[in-house]
């Protein structure tokens, strides 16, 4: 029920405001049902300001069009740790597959097959192309292996499944590790780009003819549960790690998974169904929540039931009931590993409503965290996505534990530092006046700065980040206690927190990335000031009118 006001400045390729031409915007559910439209006049109102509310848990889609100008959406999340699946789990699933496990170990040998490929070495790493026997006539999954040349064994592992689409024709390498790709796919992986999409074009004319459909991943589940395409995919790509698992030169304690789109929702397939898979990272997750409309809301790809040409109530409601066995949703409660999940907040294919609807499943108790991208879509725009994949990966990072400096000042720059990485990430830090162990650490005060250099008739500050023991750690320290207090703000300012005096702006991302920095600055004056008049309005503008609860909020903000 908050209301969240938006606030949408319209601006030329050169920076200046567009002054005049008109701004369309709605917010909706990305579905049918609208919360507010309307025509913004940028000769009267630049910026302008659209308000955002909604009485249950979801996402609201800020969408603009202007004329001349590209189509922009923005996000906003309302209490989505209560969003809630469009189905039940079966009663049976967990039975399901395990059953289906045990039945392709017992009537289909692995037949693995693990060839070396020149064509696939580079000068740090051996390439292999690898196939397994899976479920249905002569099906085989087919990827590729790489393995570090140098180094000593055993090498971690790292394992991923493309996104929807051809596949890949080529290793995955991940530096000193042993890097395992599997296709879904039933064709072997071809030479060239040009050959791999003719392959793909076949398999989907084979896979959909028979449905009247056009994708392999809306094929199958109209006759069986196992004669779905993703059944044998699943099971095939599952052995594929098990026998992985069986090599010498692999490190058990760290085989993990990463993968996008349908490569996340394999990532929540292989967590949840292999004792293997020591931790997880599921980026915008596919074939998750697949029946959200049932509750109201878009589904997730491959929206199957939508796009069905047969839409009889009989042949809707048994896909509606084949398609639980393969949403992610019902596989997540059996995951234990370690995860972190990206929900995309303009993410159209696969939408955060519907990714954190299966993140809510988890257990609680496991080790897991959620980064959200209010300006992501489904991994575009590129640099956008890149930015958030970083922190997916800063995700990982253990909780640093701030260190304070002699300066009693320190102290309280440490205690805004622990106030604003709290409401990002939603995790406390612990603060301590020493530390030991591999951190992370973040050290705030100019004690800790022994070596560098500051102007200390002028505010001068550093920030400088470290990566020591396979952990990112960060020094905020300034040439006075004034100075300290500014780094610590700049820093969160480069993780998108602005103060304004109307309140704070502070991104839930559910991340803090303590990576990438080394800062320098120095003011450019000795002093500043503000000075205050009597301006409209009886308080707002109006120091003369302010008790000290005015005071105190106006110097918090200036500082």
């Amino acid at each position: 029920g908050d209301a969240v006001p938006l606030v949408v400045t319209a601006i030329e390729t050169n920076g200046a405001k567009v002054a005049a031409g008109t701004v369309k915007y709605v917010l909706d559910n990305f579905g049918k049902r609208k919360f507010s439209e309307g025509t913004a006049d940028l000769t009267k109102e630049n910026p302008f300001t659209v308000t955002a509310t909604r009485k249950d848990p979801g996402v609201v889609r800020l969408t603009l069009n202007a004329k001349g100008a590209k189509t922009l959406n923005w996000g906003v999340a309302f209490s989505p740790e209560k969003i809630r699946t469009g189905s039940a789990r079966p009663a049976d699933f967990d039975a399901f597959w395990e059953n289906a496990i045990a039945e392709l170990d017992r009537t289909v040998p692995e037949d693995a097959k693990c060839e070396h490929d020149p064509t696939l070495d580079s000068p740090n790493f051996t390439g292999y192309r690898v196939s397994f026997a899976t479920y249905g006539k002569n099906r085989r999954v087919y990827g590729f292996l790489s393995v570090p040349k140098t180094g000593k064994a055993p090498y971690p592992v790292r394992i991923t499944v493309p996104g929807a689409g051809r596949g890949s024709i080529g290793c995955a390498r991940a530096t000193g590790c042993i890097s395992l790709l599997m296709n879904v796919h039933d064709y072997a992986p071809k030479a060239t780009s040009a050959e791999q999409q003719a392959a793909y074009e076949e398999e989907n004319a084979r896979w959909g003819a028979p449905y009247g459909v056009k994708w392999y991943f809306h094929s199958g589940i109209q006759k069986s549960r196992e004669d779905y395409f993703y059944y044998g995919a699943i099971l095939g790509i599952n052995r594929a790690v098990n026998w992985l698992a069986q090599r010498d030169d692999v490190d058990l304690k760290d085989f993990t998974y990463r993968g996008q789109s349908q490569g996340g929702a394999f990532g929540i397939y292989l967590a949840a169904l292999n004792k293997h898979i020591t931790a997880a990272t599921i980026s915008e997750p596919a074939i998750t929540d697949t029946l959200a409309y049932k509750a109201g809301r878009k589904s997730g790809w491959p929206t199957i039931t939508e796009v069905q040409p047969d839409k009889s109530p009989a042949n809707i409601a048994a896909i509606e009931e084949r398609m639980r066995y393969f949403d992610t949703v019902n596989f997540v409660p059996r995951i234990t590993c370690p995860t972190r999940w990206l929900a995309g907040w303009v993410d159209q294919l696969c939408p955060a409503e519907c990714v954190h609807a299966g993140y809510n499943r988890l257990n609680p108790t496991t080790d897991r965290r959620i980064v959200d991208g209010a300006d992501l879509g489904h991994g575009i725009p590129r640099d956008v996505y890149l930015r958030y994949e970083n922190l997916l990966t800063a995700s990982w990072e253990p909780i640093p534990t701030v260190l304070v400096g002699d300066d009693p000042a320190d102290r309280i720059a440490a205690d805004e530092f622990v106030k604003y990485y709290e409401k990002m990430a939603g995790l406390r830090p612990e603060v301590k006046v020493e530390g030991v162990g591999v951190g992370p650490f973040v050290r705030i005060g100019k004690s800790f700065a022994t070596g560098l250099e500051f102007d200390e008739k002028f505010d001068s500050y550093r920030i400088k980040s470290e990566k020591k023991d396979g952990h990112w750690s960060l020094l905020l320290a300034g040439g006075n206690a004034r100075s300290t207090m500014y780094a610590v703000y700049e820093f969160f300012k480069s993780q998108g927190c602005r103060w304004f005096w109307d309140g704070d702006v502070v991104p839930k991302t559910g991340v803090v990335d303590l990576s990438g920095q080394d800062v320098y600055e120095v003011s450019q004056f000795e002093w500043r000031a503000t000075r205050y008049f009597a301006h409209r309005g009886l308080r707002r503008f109006s120091a003369e009118m302010w008790g000290p609860e005015d005071w105190k909020r106006e110097i918090d903000w200036c500082l």
